[in-house]
């Protein structure tokens, strides 16, 4: 909403609206143009620490941007406020180059209704964009690898429900991934683990810690077209998420447990030989 004037807030405003260094780029400037207040956000903005700027002028922490805005803090000075403008011109946060600025300067009156200050609020659009483009960078780059995983993954809410699921997780079980997102993990269960693993959910959930690869519960999963296999189970709490989200590693273990039976077999036989040649010896000895 448009406003005409700001009040001039009390000190202990004040504290409150520049302690967060999120949003809006804040300050405070008096009739001289100097920093009274400035909140972290703005000053990474600017790219000049808020100690540096506090009692310093615009024209001397901003030189390049103080000829685009003069004039219009000087009509702020008047009682004029300036909302929603663009502002472009460089700072010392990105050198060489342009910036685009969206500002508004409310008039800071006194008690007795004169101009005392005035109220800054910016955001630098191009940082923002740029913090934009990297971040959506970066969801790419996890995406991209979630996605190539050799592993079946899947991100599970804290009712149980798959919210993303790979490539791999649908080819484990013989499903597309559309097939499995929204439905709950307990469909990769057979019917006769689904009460207890529900249970044991609900526990994990209340206190949710990371279980390593070296860790990873041994349990028996259910495809969709009814058959079962061996599988160990990895799981992962997003940081930051409230209600708790997991992201759960699958592997199916049925080469490696006919692997580790095999070689068991092996063992055994050999044992068996050589008790058996143990003996022989024994009786050959008794003999001589």
């Amino acid at each position: 909403t448009a406003m005409e004037a700001v009040d001039l807030p009390s000190d202990a405003v004040l504290e409150m609206l520049f302690a967060s260094d999120l949003g809006p780029g804040l300050a405070v400037l008096d009739r001289d143009l100097r920093y009274r207040r400035m909140n972290q956000a703005l000053a990474a903005f600017n790219g000049v620490p808020v100690e540096a700027a506090i009692g310093r002028t615009v024209a001397e922490v901003l030189p390049t941007v103080y000829p685009e805005i003069a004039p219009l803090l000087a009509r702020v000075l008047e009682g004029e406020p300036q909302e929603d403008l663009k502002v472009e011109a460089e700072v010392p946060s990105l050198p060489g180059r342009p910036s685009e600025w969206r500002a508004s300067y409310l008039p800071l009156r006194a008690a007795d209704g004169s101009v005392a200050g005035i109220l800054v609020k910016t955001v630098n659009m191009t940082l923002q964009q740029a913090s934009q483009r990297a971040l959506s960078a970066s969801e790419a780059r996890l995406r991209s690898l979630f996605e190539q995983a050799p592993e079946g993954m899947t991100l599970v809410d804290a009712e149980g429900r798959m919210l993303l699921v790979n490539r791999n997780m649908g080819e484990l079980f013989a499903c597309t991934p559309e097939q499995l997102v929204g439905q709950h993990v307990n469909m990769l269960l057979p019917e006769a683990r689904r009460g207890t693993h529900r249970a044991d959910m609900g526990n994990y959930l209340r206190a949710p810690t990371k279980r390593v690869m070296a860790e990873r519960r041994k349990l028996t999963a259910l495809r969709l077209d009814g058959s079962e296999f061996p599988v160990e189970v990895a799981l992962n709490p997003i940081p930051g998420r409230e209600p708790p989200e997991i992201l759960a590693t699958v592997v199916d273990i049925t080469d490696r447990l006919a692997a580790q039976a095999a070689m068991e077999a092996s063992l055994h036989e050999k044992t068996m030989l050589l008790n058996e040649v143990h003996h022989r010896v024994k009786n050959n000895l008794q003999i001589v």
